[in-house]
């Protein structure tokens, strides 16, 4: 989050995010309620504005492990669901430089947009 908010550029176009760990609907639905994913969520926005401000769309892609609920998903980053900006990338690993850390709980990767 804070690389996130320390970002100016009014030039990027996309960011990619990649969460290793897995995660079920209890944690997505617990990150949602958090103080700090606000803060994330402005400052995503704000990284938004920014690029639209110079005739460009921020994309935002989430790699994660897991199968959470496509509903939560939506609450997650609202703005980006709107806009068709978000897509969510589930897999079965997510890369950590270059280390590749295993999901027990999903076993193949489906790439939608939401």
């Amino acid at each position: 989050m804070d690389i996130v908010s320390t970002i100016t550029s009014k030039h990027i176009e996309r960011i990619v995010i990649g969460i290793a760990e897995a995660i079920t609907d209890a944690r997505l639905q617990t990150v949602i309620e958090s103080k700090k994913w606000d803060q994330f969520d402005e400052a995503i926005t704000r990284l938004a504005d920014q690029t639209s401000n110079n005739g460009r769309r921020l994309q935002l892609e989430l790699h994660v492990c897991g199968n959470p609920s496509t509903e939560l998903f939506n609450a997650l980053l609202p703005r980006f669901v709107e806009s068709g900006s978000l897509k969510i990338v589930k897999a079965s690993y997510i890369w950590k430089g270059s280390v590749v850390l295993p999901s027990l709980s999903y076993q193949s990767e489906i790439t939608r947009f939401v």
